[in-house]
């Protein structure tokens, strides 16, 4: 009983920091599945145009994939760190 007499306890307060962080979690997830699907739907349609277009600049493509590929997970290290100290 002692747990709600604290005023970081109060039904108020739980109740609004619940609402708060389902809020919080929603626009994550739905700002991360739309950016994924973004990006790879244009990696997609760039690969396949490259590749109808002209094999040789498809393959150059295909072999610099990797490399956006560890910049893309360096960039979201970077925003991670830069969120977390806000």
């Amino acid at each position: 009983m002692s747990y709600y007499d604290r005023k970081e306890n109060t039904p108020g307060a739980i109740s609004t920091k619940l609402s708060t962080e389902a809020y919080q979690i929603h626009n994550v997830l739905t700002g991360i599945i739309a950016v994924v699907c973004l990006n790879s739907t244009a990696i997609a349609c760039a690969l396949v145009i490259a590749m109808i277009h002209c094999w040789k600049i498809g393959l150059i493509s295909v072999g610099c994939a990797p490399v956006l590929v560890m910049v893309s997970f360096i960039h979201i290290s970077v925003v991670k760190r830069i969120n977390r100290k806000s």
